[in-house]
């Protein structure tokens, strides 16, 4: 589901001025995650994001 602005109440999430890639799907979005700094349009792609910071993390 793309992000709104009653998304910022329960997601870690900014409003930008301008459109850039989603850091998982590339679709353009004005949304950035503040705890990762990447742009991220959906609540699949924090999940997806989520996921990967997970794996990431455990390798190490």
């Amino acid at each position: 589901m793309k992000f709104s602005y009653e998304d910022i109440k329960t997601n870690t999430i900014l409003e930008s001025k301008s459109f850039e890639p989603c850091f998982i799907c590339g679709e353009n979005t004005k949304w950035i995650d503040y705890c990762s700094e990447q742009r991220i349009c959906s609540s699949e792609c924090m999940k997806e994001l989520d996921r990967r910071v997970i794996e990431h993390e455990n390798k190490y």
